[in-house]
């Protein structure tokens, strides 16, 4: 049987929020779950986006619809999602998505602490993407200059 656990946690504020997390990565969403998740997600949770995107990727569904909850999930504030959608921006090559990959590093450096910037190598990593935009290499996936 599938389980999905909904968590309640404390932010820095002290204020409740609710979080979605399944209690293995190896558990997919029932139909019923992912639905009530899509619904949450439309309307702005980014919690339940992650989730969905999360569940694309134990499920072998498509690279585009992980892509599309992890957006989602992203500009709903959802930190973890801005660093992820960053990767999968990066791992598709292409100009476009180059582009797309540095923004959303970006966005995730301005939102982590400076401790994480470290631990990540957010840093290196953002000037190294912009050193391959500025030399006309397209991320990794693209071989061409």
């Amino acid at each position: 049987m599938t389980s999905f656990s909904v968590v309640s946690l404390s932010n820095s504020n002290q204020e409740q929020r609710v979080i979605y997390t399944t209690p293995a990565a190896s558990i997919a969403l029932s139909q019923e779950m992912a639905a009530g998740l899509a619904e949450k997600a439309a309307l702005g949770d980014g919690d339940a986006a992650l989730a969905l995107a999360e569940d694309a990727l134990v499920t072998m569904k498509s690279a585009d619809i992980r892509l599309h909850w992890m957006q989602i999930a992203a500009e709903n504030g959802n930190i973890s999602a801005m660093g992820a959608l960053s990767g999968l921006y990066f791992r598709r090559g292409g100009r476009f998505h180059c582009l797309r990959s540095l923004y959303w590093l970006e966005v995730y450096y301005s939102k982590i602490t400076p401790e994480e910037r470290v631990k990540y190598h957010v840093d290196s990593e953002i000037i190294r993407r912009k050193n391959d935009l500025k030399n006309n290499i397209k991320c990794k996936g693209d071989s061409s200059k």
